[in-house]
């Protein structure tokens, strides 16, 4: 049931939002154009489903006997909730992997400029070997700030969020008991 009413439905909901969008920005941001283009009528057609069944399949397999809920109407509830988050949700991560996609055409951008100084003034390589490499530094700087970033997001706001809970015992050491000793020399 969980394969049928929400997996299936979040990936076609995905993939055709990604359609609708390409076909939106193609129009020219209008929603009247999408409609006349073959890949924006493709998306609504095969979204269509896959919003009902997210907004309302609970209900449905609630009153079929298929899923035990409280209650049927708290069934289609939690369907729509499901529906706002689940774009809010696609809308977020699609912005997010985007941040990264342009960041890693900023560090391929760097780089071609670094080498077409380089081709560029190469009979002068004895002048420009050392900015060069001052770039090349800069822009492995850049990227070691870029995974850190990353990396800070992903422990936060996925790892933290999902996991921790701040219940449970405070955390103290555990030392073993020490023994003072002496030693006498004869």
């Amino acid at each position: 049931m969980e394969l049928i009413l929400d997996k299936v439905p979040a990936l076609v909901m995905y993939v055709s939002g990604i359609g609708f969008g390409l076909a939106f920005i193609q129009a020219g941001y209008s929603f009247k154009g999408v409609l006349s283009s073959p890949l924006g009528l493709v998306s609504i057609i095969v979204i269509t489903p896959a919003l009902l069944i997210t907004a309302l399949g609970r209900g449905v397999a609630t009153i079929t006997g298929k899923l035990h809920e409280d209650s049927v109407a708290m069934a289609f509830m939690q369907g729509l909730i499901e529906l706002l988050i689940r774009v809010a949700e696609f809308v977020a991560n699609t912005i997010s992997y985007a941040r990264l996609a342009i960041l890693l055409l900023v560090h391929a951008a760097l780089l071609l400029t670094v080498n077409m100084l380089y081709y560029s003034y190469s009979s002068y390589a004895y002048i420009i070997v050392f900015p060069l490499a001052i770039f090349n530094i800069m822009i492995i700087l850049l990227e070691g700030l870029i995974v850190y970033i990353q990396d800070m997001r992903l422990h936060l706001y996925e790892w933290f969020t999902k996991f921790y809970t701040g219940e449970g015992v405070p955390f103290r050491r555990i030392l073993p008991e020490r023994e003072r000793i002496r030693i006498k020399w004869l």
